[in-house]
């Protein structure tokens, strides 16, 4: 599950050997998101693209020609904000990231987009439902900006988290100092309080 961009960049260190199921269920409540992710999908598994420098003019300016300069800037922006925060671990780091990204989207690996609004509790609730009804454990999420954006944190005990899933938040969107606070919890039930704390300190920041 991913809150915003970073969703390929953790792939070499999410869907290791000893996932069996590989599964990325990507969520977000803005279409766009999803039908771009859907797109670099699909170039970064095409010989033609086998190298980052190749890649980024077409993923960090698609559709220039029918998008507007405002939408334009977001994506350029979002991607000096991703490579910031990411550091090392971002998918453009280096050649030797982008072919360790590449390779496991070229993998046997399902990717499904699903457009949803964690703020709705009937959508977690419908979302957790379909889950368990595949027997499907989430065993990793990262959920980097998803309350900052609702402006709380909902229940989330519908969806089935592994007990030690590896729970990813950062706040580098929203931070009012520009520097990102992040956080990696082993479980829902450790993550909700830490995710929590930070949600309210930067509500008494901002």
């Amino acid at each position: 599950m991913i809150g915003s961009g970073s969703a390929f960049s953790m792939l070499p260190d999410v869907f290791h050997p000893e996932i069996t199921q590989r599964v990325l269920l990507q969520i977000d409540y803005n279409p766009f998101v999803l039908k771009w992710s859907e797109a670099f999908k699909k170039w970064a598994q095409s010989v033609a693209y086998s190298k980052f420098q190749s890649l980024y003019p077409l993923a960090w300016t698609p559709l220039s020609q029918t998008i507007s300069p405002f939408t334009k800037h977001l994506i350029q922006s979002d991607a000096k904000k991703e490579a910031d925060s990411l550091g090392r671990f971002w998918l453009g780091a280096n050649e030797t990231r982008f072919k360790m990204a590449r390779s496991a989207l070229q993998n046997n690996f399902t990717y499904i987009p699903l457009c949803l609004n964690f703020g709705n509790e009937d959508h977690l609730k419908k979302c957790g439902e379909i889950l368990k009804d595949h027997d499907s454990e989430i065993v990793a999420a990262n959920l980097t900006n998803v309350f900052e954006h609702i402006g709380h944190v909902p229940n989330l005990s519908a969806l089935p988290f592994h007990p030690k899933a590896p729970i990813i938040h950062s706040t580098c969107w929203f931070n009012p100092n520009g520097s990102p606070q992040s956080m990696v919890q082993f479980g829902w039930d450790s993550a909700l309080p830490e995710i929590k704390g930070l949600l309210e300190s930067l509500q008494r920041d901002s």
